[in-house]
């Protein structure tokens, strides 16, 4: 499980009343915790190529779609 599943997992078994110890531990201290999984330890994947930045004539387009649904909704 990815420590993003672990955490959703979390969250569910909590709105279902079954307690969990592992309930607010912080994503690191889920997958590089001796108790819960012995023997591993958390690796962060690099980065291999930064984020590119967004499409502005996208960005322009979002923002033209969304404030005319909004003027719709008024």
């Amino acid at each position: 499980m990815t420590p993003g599943q672990l955490q959703d997992l979390l969250k569910i078994k909590q709105s279902l009343g079954i307690p969990d110890p592992r309930h607010g531990l912080k994503e690191c201290e889920l997958c590089d915790n001796d108790e819960w999984r012995p023997g591993v330890t958390c690796q962060v994947p690099a980065r291999s190529e930064p984020t590119p930045s967004p499409d502005a004539e996208a960005e322009a387009a979002v923002k033209a779609i969304t404030d005319q649904i909004l003027a719709q909704m008024k």
